[in-house]
């Protein structure tokens, strides 16, 4: 341990660092390659277990992956947001654009261009088109 600093490496397959950030904040980072990676301090939550979990929280952004079946995510103030149910059902969402797609029969689209003009998209297929 020097300066904060402490890891335990057994090359390749693991690693295991801490090292002091703040006075009060301790990053950890821990790697079982090829398979785990994790990173954790007071602003972060990271965790990736390959290839089937993904996990992230920073001060930005919040989201939760079970691949290929699940994901769901937000920024901390909502104004961005994402969910996925397998290949089947999709929604995103930021200040300008939302698409929310039913696959393969339902696309709706909403976006502002660099005009400030609504731009509204809707199919449903094979029976309705709207531009």
């Amino acid at each position: 341990n020097r300066n904060g600093h402490n890891s335990k490496i057994f090359f390749p397959l693991w690693w295991n660092i801490n090292r002091s950030i703040r006075r009060d904040d301790t990053a950890r980072s821990r790697i079982l390659f090829p398979v785990y990676w994790s990173k954790r301090n007071k602003d972060v939550d990271n965790m990736v277990v390959f290839p089937l979990v993904w996990s992230f929280k920073n001060p930005r952004y919040t989201s939760f992956t079970l691949f290929p079946f699940f994901s769901v995510g937000k920024s901390i103030d909502s104004s961005r947001q994402h969910s996925m149910i397998g290949s089947l059902y999709w929604h995103a969402k930021t200040k300008d654009r939302k698409i929310d797609v039913l696959f393969p029969f339902y696309w709706n689209t909403f976006r502002r261009n660099w005009r400030n003009d609504t731009v509204h998209n809707e199919v449903i297929f094979p029976f309705y088109c709207s531009t």
